[in-house]
Parts: structure tokens; sequence; C-alpha cells
């Protein structure tokens, strides 16, 4: 569960990273939209005004032409020929200028800006529609993140209830009649507290209990996880060398509940608890700065 977790976990922060260069871009975008858009609505009332000149144009002509023909019976051609013959006035060449610096005002007009806004605008509507996969799958992560978490906690709190049971009965025999519990410190992220009674004595947390109590208590915890759910060895490094003839006794005992379903590899001095293993391996130092090891097998 806590890998799957972890992998989730991981998931969404590559999803969340994707989001983010995606929401970069879909506002990069979004700004260049928004500048094409305004540049086209420019363009277009440009476009408006350039065919009302050319239509104005048109009716300018048109009229010239009726009144070419009306008042001089001439074509336009002729008319051309005729003022190549006979230049107008200066006030014509002037109106010319004004028009020619009116028409130098327009500038070029970017036809090709209409197809750039369909292409952004194409691109934009592509990413708000992965934005949208990515936030959806987004949730849907989160959302079995949280029933991992809820299952975890779950399965957490059972078999919390089954090691504190063992714990207690471990407890009132290596204390002979004493007490024990764990108790959830109410955190969010929850650790246990180890409590002891010895007989005779009032409740002590972990902190206040003598060096040997505390071994005693450690084991009780520790192989209380074993007797629910054993793991294929254990090593334990002097937790005996506080204990007494009485405890080592009863320490050894609960050793020997286990031995059938997982193996433990002792360190130890205490004459008892070698006593008790099946394979003895010893380290002797015969002469100085030279060690020698040797194995013995107990019937």
């Amino acid at each position: 569960i806590e890998e799957r977790e972890a992998a989730l976990s991981r998931e969404v922060n590559g999803l969340r990273e994707r989001f983010e260069v995606l929401t970069k871009d879909i506002e990069s975008s979004r700004g260049q939209l928004e500048e094409l858009q305004g540049l086209l609505k420019e363009l277009e009332q440009e476009l408006s005004d350039l065919r009302a000149q050319a239509e104005a144009l048109k009716v300018e002509a048109s009229h010239w032409e009726g009144i070419l023909e009306d008042t001089f019976r001439t074509k336009p051609q002729e008319a051309v020929r005729f003022l190549q013959e006979h230049p107008l006035e200066r006030d014509y060449m002037e109106r010319k200028e004004r028009l020619k610096v009116d028409l130098q005002r327009l500038g070029e007009v970017n036809l090709g800006a209409i197809e750039e806004y369909e292409r952004v605008k194409q691109r934009f509507e592509d990413l708000r529609l992965q934005k949208e996969d990515l936030e959806e799958s987004i949730r849907n992560v989160e959302k079995s993140l949280e029933e991992m978490k809820r299952r975890s906690r779950e399965v957490f709190m059972e078999t919390f209830e089954r090691v504190r049971e063992i714990f207690k009965g471990l407890v009132a025999r290596l204390f002979e009649g004493g007490r024990g519990d764990l108790i959830l410190d109410g955190r969010s992220d929850p650790g246990i507290r180890i409590f002891i009674e010895p007989r005779g004595k009032r409740l002590r947390s972990m902190e206040l209990l003598s060096r040997g109590e505390k071994c005693m208590a450690s084991i009780a915890f520790i192989l209380s996880l074993f007797f629910l759910k054993p793991a294929p060895f254990c090593i334990m490094d002097e937790v005996d060398s506080t204990l007494d003839e009485a405890n080592i006794e009863r320490f050894v005992g609960l050793l020997q509940e286990l031995k059938e379903k997982s193996q433990f590899i002792l360190i130890t001095h205490q004459r008892r608890t070698i006593e008790a293993a099946e394979y003895v391996y010893g380290v002797t130092m015969e002469m100085p700065g030279i060690s020698k090891v040797f194995s013995l097998r107990i019937q």
C-alpha cells in the first residue's frame, strides 16, 4: 500500500508539473490570442474604411463619368488625353497629395492576420482540452490517494488493536502480573507510546522505567509483532544484557514459542541464553590481535 501510495504521489507530481507547463502555454497563447484579436479588429476597421473609401471613389468616378458624358459628351479615355494636353490647376495637385498622405498613413494591410488568428485560436482550444484532461486525471489520482490513505488507516488501526492485545499478554508474562498498554499519541501522523505498570508499581511511560524494565518492554513490543506476523529472521544485539536470570528465562521461553516460525540470531554474553540456542558461534582471541571463530551445535 505504501509503495502504491508513493507511486501515485509521484504520478500526481508529474501530472502537476505537466499541468503547470500547459497552464503557462495556455496563458502565453491567450495573450497572443488577445493581441491578434485586437489587431484583427483594427484591420477589420481599416478594411471597412478602405471599402467605404473605395465605394466613395467608385461613386465619385461614376459621378464624374456622368458629368463627362452629360456635360462634355466625352468618355473617360478621351478626358485623360485632354487632361494630358491641358493640365489641371494647382489645387488639384494639393488634393492629390492629401489623398496620397492619407493612403500612406493607412500602411500595409496584413491579410494573413486572419489566418494567424484562426491558428492561434485552434492552438488555444487544444491546450484548453489538454488542461481539462489533466485536471480530471489529477482529480482521479487524488481520489485514489485518499482511498489508499483511508484503507491504510483502517489496516493500521486493525493491526494496532491486534498488536495491542498481544502486547498486553506478553507484558503480563514478562513482568509476572504487570500490565502494559500501547496508546496512539493523537497526532495526524500518529506515533505509539508504550506504558508499563510493573507489579506493585504505578503506570509509567517508557521514559520513567529502569534500564531492565525498558528492555523488557521493548522485547514485549517487538515480539508482539512477531506473534502477529512472524518475519523470516530476527537479529538481536545484547538485548538481555540488563536482565537477570529470571527475566532471561521468561525471554527465552517466548523465543522457544516462536522458533518454529522465525529464526532468531542473538548476540549475547548471558549463559542461559546461550544454553537455549541450537547453534552457537563464538569468537575468542587466544593470541593478542588474532580472533578465532568456532561453532557448536547444542543437542
